[in-house]
């Protein structure tokens, strides 16, 4: 989905669970989650239901994402790139294939969070943002795109 879209899917209040936010357009990404964030979750309560995580294993964000919202209806998981997803440099450009992901993450972690997609609350959504593009030769990608919450700025 594009920008656009996924502003629509906000402003229509249909969120997903999980959301991965893609591109090299950083500004775009931000924007598009603090309006997220605005029309999801009162001003007053943002610090006890805003979770930031940077390159969390599973176990973490599975943790955190369990943690039920105060004073809200929803409760935001925002990480920071995430090594199972991986990460291509200027995709679709004559530079391809340049892995930019530091960390290497155990395949079976893949399968795990693939089997928690399903299984996260309602009240909670998971925003992953990757600098560049997430790799979609992974698995964990795939599920993503099947569910339609991959999001290109």
């Amino acid at each position: 989905m594009n920008r656009d879209e996924f502003a629509r899917e906000i402003q229509s209040k249909n969120i997903k669970r999980i959301y991965v936010l893609e591109g090299e357009e950083e500004y775009l990404k931000k924007l598009g989650l603090d309006y997220a964030i605005k029309t999801f979750i009162n001003e007053d309560f943002r610090d006890l239901n805003i979770s930031y995580l940077n390159n969390p294993d599973v176990q973490t964000l599975i943790e955190t994402a369990q943690i039920q919202p105060l004073m809200s209806d929803y409760r935001f998981v925002i990480v920071n790139d995430l090594a199972l997803l991986g990460s291509v440099a200027n995709k679709g450009k004559e530079t391809k294939g340049k892995k930019v992901d530091t960390k290497k993450a155990p395949k079976d972690d893949a399968d795990i969070l693939i089997n928690y997609i399903d299984e996260i609350p309602e009240y909670t959504v998971i925003f992953i943002l990757i600098k560049a593009y997430a790799d979609s030769r992974k698995k964990l990608t795939q599920a993503i795109i099947n569910n339609e919450s991959l999001v290109s700025f």
